[in-house]
């Protein structure tokens, strides 16, 4: 640049300083910055701005990617071969509602969540039928009950077609007739269309020789 035109732009630059405090002084202190941005920040600056933006959003794009991947493979019955991959929020929620109604004791609710077929395998070995009936009669032999879950973790198969909700959990039951019951639950929920299609029931005892270890339940 000619030095001759060096006080012209720096004049010119301190004329406009001078007509934004003027014009702009009582602004709220974020708009008065946003200002002092538009007229003095550098072409540069501005330029290295948008490559950090850029890159920040790429860098989102590709982790969303990265959590559509797949793992895993299961190796029986009609789903051999196929893997699973992050599930959605949506089945936890699902899971959770369904379960304050069991908790109520809420048969007619309960149900509404369950395909019109949908089995459980109870950690007993039996294969039940989870109607309305199922639910009216078990509720009918308790006072109460208390189902706690300790986390739950979600997966979806590869093609979308089923959903898995895992949840270890305390349960306890209090019934009409006998003495309590208390133990650890680990049961899988597996959902179809937004239904619960199936149940799978494992259990474990309290512990009788050691003390609670919140890693394992």
């Amino acid at each position: 640049m000619p030095r001759s035109r060096i006080p012209r732009v720096q004049h010119r630059q301190q004329a406009t300083l001078a007509k934004a405090k003027k014009v702009y002084i009582g602004l709220e202190p974020t708009k008065y910055i946003f200002l002092l941005f538009k007229f003095f920040i550098p072409i540069t600056r501005m330029k290295k701005l948008l490559f950090l933006l850029t890159t920040l959003l790429l860098t989102s794009c590709s982790n969303n990617v990265e959590t559509n991947a797949t793992v895993g493979e299961w190796y029986r019955g009609d789903l051999m071969g196929k893997s699973f991959k992050l599930g959605e929020q949506k089945n936890i929620e699902l899971i959770k509602k369904a379960g304050q109604y069991y908790n109520d004791m809420d048969a007619e609710n309960l149900v509404s969540f369950f395909e019109e077929d949908a089995k459980i395998y109870s950690y007993q070995g039996a294969e039940l039928t989870a109607d309305l009936e199922l639910y009216e009669s078990y509720f009918a032999s308790l006072d109460s009950l208390v189902w706690t879950p300790h986390g739950m973790s979600t997966q979806t198969l590869e093609d979308n077609s089923i959903a898995v909700v895992s949840v270890p959990s305390t349960i306890q039951l209090y019934p009409k007739d006998s003495e309590t019951e208390e133990s650890y639950l680990f049961e899988r929920f597996w959902i179809v269309d937004g239904k619960i299609s199936t149940i799978v029931q494992y259990r474990r005892e309290f512990p009788t020789n050691y003390d609670e270890i919140l890693l394992l339940d």
